[in-house]
């Protein structure tokens, strides 16, 4: 009877870890974790991973899975967050895209609609090595990559034909302004001012027009068009939603 029981004991371990948590950047069609992790690095605005649940190649046989997020607080782990997955009951893997945006060690797992707790996994989340040092989004320094262009159109999300002078007559003033900032752009609100050097010594005193454009803080790149009424020589300069300025650039208008 003791060999039994130590056997039977074991068969049930065997069947609860079976059943697994994966935080990993992609995943197969198939239910396969690519690139997991167990240490996800964040930016400060917050990261998104994907949570897998595999069920050991068996249906999960229920149509709602609940996730739940606890955050390590002191030492216990607190309650912090949840969601409600809909999935078909057939399906012997889920998986959602969650974003974490504080740091923290977290405990994550999933229940069934009877609350039986089905697989639990931990992940430690850190800020980039480059916000710990200092390299903050509220620096202009954030933005010291930034490219910005002129060109007469944007197609799939790239420049065509850059330009450095335009013309009045053949283009009628009309210009597409292209920043790429290479990583998020981490503002809702483009500031956009545009200067004219008035008596060429490239000091562009002439203050000429404001606009405002919103756009997608997770935006890394975003165009707009814009129309030149007068020739001369301008100055472009493009602020974030705290003024810091993320990028400018000249370009000559000809008649």
């Amino acid at each position: 009877m003791k060999i039994i029981t130590i056997l039977i004991t074991f068969l049930f371990a065997s069947s609860v870890f079976a059943q697994e948590i994966y935080f990993a950047n992609s995943y197969t069609e198939t239910g396969e974790p690519i690139d997991a992790t167990i240490d996800l690095k964040i930016k400060p605005w917050g990261s998104q991973i994907y949570i897998l649940f595999k069920n050991n190649g068996k249906p999960i046989g229920d149509p709602l899975l609940y996730l739940f997020v606890d955050k390590l607080r002191g030492e216990e782990y607190k309650p912090f967050d949840s969601r409600v997955l809909n999935i078909d009951k057939n399906a012997t893997w889920a998986v959602y895209n969650y974003e974490f945006k504080d740091p923290g060690e977290y405990e994550v797992y999933f229940m069934n609609s009877k609350q039986t707790r089905l697989a639990t996994a931990k992940l430690k989340v850190e800020l980039e090595d480059r916000y710990v040092e200092g390299f903050s989004v509220q620096s202009s320094r954030y933005y010291e990559g930034a490219k910005l262009v002129f060109c007469e159109a944007v197609v799939n999300g790239k420049p065509i034909n850059i330009l450095r002078t335009a013309s009045i007559k053949n283009q009628n003033g009309v210009v597409y302004v292209y920043l790429n900032n290479f990583d998020a752009l981490n503002t809702d609100t483009l500031f956009v001012q545009l200067w004219k050097d008035e008596n060429g010594d490239d000091d562009f005193e002439k203050f000429v027009e404001s606009k405002k454009y919103k756009i997608d803080p997770t935006w890394s790149d975003t165009f707009f068009k814009y129309v030149f009424k007068k020739p001369g020589f301008y100055d472009i300069k493009i602020f974030d939603q705290n003024e810091i300025m993320i990028a400018s650039k000249h370009i000559r208008i000809t008649p």
